[in-house]
């Protein structure tokens, strides 16, 4: 009986300071909760925040045997009171959500049988572009045959730019005003890629070569058109060519040998490797890489200015055995935010000296993700099972998708933690204080108890 007593004793002890060790555990494992308040319906995706940033434009989505299918119907819901303040129609199959923050939505009308082909090997479609007020669906502009991929826009000036092709003629590159449609300049003979500059001071464009593998790039000024650097540079069959104007008005990314000297036309850093998993920071001061090594998936910081890696800038992703990832920058010409995932199995970090549990231990992939600033390597959010879409102009809300659901949620900046830490360890602290408080208050009893009958036998004495 004796011995009963004292393992009842001892199970006790362990379960009291097993309660708060349960409750911090808890906290790390129990999943981040969406903002409270209004959501998305269910059979909406979710397109972008207007301007305001209390407004969101959404499309309406119907279920098929493969998927979801538009209805082409977008709403603007009021945040706050979970209203649609306005509907309209889009006849565009492809909506793009780039400028919905400025109030502009992008559509697309493909058109059949109409492609074409160069410094790739496959045919790219060619399109009806229209720009719509994202608030009423009335139509700005419309154009065609623009390619489907070479179109970019510069906020600071309000200029849209595409690339119209021709069957008669060379391409050329078109300057409109985003908010009146006037066209604003042509450049006959400018191919794509073309990209504005985050700051939107220069514009890159690429002079048409369809003999020869050889991209002629050339830096404009903003908004005058003037040309004031060209480079040329040779492209390979199959190649995904593609640019990017850095915010460094020196500087030119291009994703087979990185970032490119305009003066010299030599790379900066590391030339002949694969940069399609990388991106320039907003500033342009920052090469951000996606890397794997081994089963550490991780973003690295590369400074430019040094042409070195930057050892306090790097932030992992995931850990475990993992078949791919992406990385991906917000189209806010504003916003530093650049968003990485990676589909990665548990981690196990000492499965190596005991092989044999692998069979036994679960290996289901998840999707883990980081939001981090370019800039500063700051780590904004990061977890599991969704993926960060965009985010509200003022930072304060963001867009992801679940991926279990395949359903949009809107979250907070920070994010909501759903169990926060201070509660935990609140919780997890209030068993083992009272125990041990009751403890002390027994032992004061007894005590006390004792000092009283030794006062009364001194009194008797």
């Amino acid at each position: 009986m004796r011995r009963l007593l004292v393992l009842i004793r001892f199970l006790a002890w362990i379960s009291i300071f097993a309660w708060p060790v349960g409750w911090l555990f808890g906290w790390w494992i129990w999943p981040p909760a969406p903002r409270s308040g209004w959501q998305i319906p269910e059979n909406e995706r979710a397109l972008g925040f207007l301007s305001d940033n209390e407004h969101i434009l959404t499309e309406g989505r119907i279920p098929e045997k493969d998927g979801t299918r538009s209805t082409a119907v977008m709403s603007v819901w009021n945040l706050t009171t979970g209203r649609a303040d306005a509907r309209y129609d889009c006849d565009a199959p492809a909506r793009w959500r780039y400028l919905v923050h400025h109030r502009f939505v992008i559509g697309q009308k493909k058109l059949p049988g109409r492609t074409v082909t160069y410094f790739v090997s496959w045919p790219h479609d060619l399109v009806q572009l229209q720009i719509l007020n994202a608030w009423t669906g009335e139509v700005l502009f419309r154009d065609e045959p623009v390619h489907q991929h070479h179109w970019s826009f510069c906020i600071a000036h309000k200029i849209a730019a595409y690339v119209r092709e021709s069957d008669t003629a060379v391409p050329e590159v078109v300057w409109r005003d985003l908010s009146s449609g006037k066209v604003l300049q042509t450049f006959p003979g400018l191919a794509g890629p073309i990209d504005f500059s985050p700051n939107g001071s220069r514009f890159l464009a690429t002079r048409w070569n369809p003999d020869d593998r050889l991209a002629n790039l050339v830096q404009m000024e903003v908004p005058s058109g003037v040309i004031l650097r060209s480079i040329q540079l040779a492209t390979e069959r199959n190649s995904r060519f593609s640019a990017q104007q850095s915010c460094n008005d020196d500087h030119l990314f291009e994703w087979t040998r990185g970032v490119i000297d305009w003066r010299t036309g030599q790379p900066i850093y590391s030339a002949g490797r694969s940069w399609f998993l990388s991106n320039l920071s907003r500033d342009g001061r920052f090469l951000v890489e996606r890397k794997d090594d081994g089963d550490v998936h991780f973003l690295r910081w590369i400074d430019l200015h040094k042409a070195q890696l930057d050892p306090k800038k790097t932030v992992i992703i995931a850990k475990g055995e993992s078949r791919g990832g992406g990385l991906g920058r917000f189209a806010l010409q504003d916003s530093t935010w650049i968003s990485a995932t990676s589909t990665a199995q548990p981690y196990w970090p000492l499965i190596e000296k005991v092989p044999w549990l692998k069979q036994w231990l679960p290996k289901e992939e998840r999707l883990h993700f980081v939001l981090v600033d370019g800039n500063t390597g700051q780590v904004i959010a990061q977890g599991k099972d969704r993926s960060p879409s965009f985010h509200s102009r003022d930072g304060r809300l963001l867009i992801m998708h679940e991926s279990g659901s395949d359903r949009d949620l809107i979250w907070s900046v920070p994010l909501d933690a759903g169990l926060h830490l201070w509660l935990a360890v609140a919780i997890g602290m209030s068993l083992p204080i009272l125990v041990l408080w009751r403890k002390y208050r027994r032992g004061h009893k007894a005590r006390l108890a004792i000092s009283n009958e030794v006062t009364s036998e001194v009194q008797k004495s």
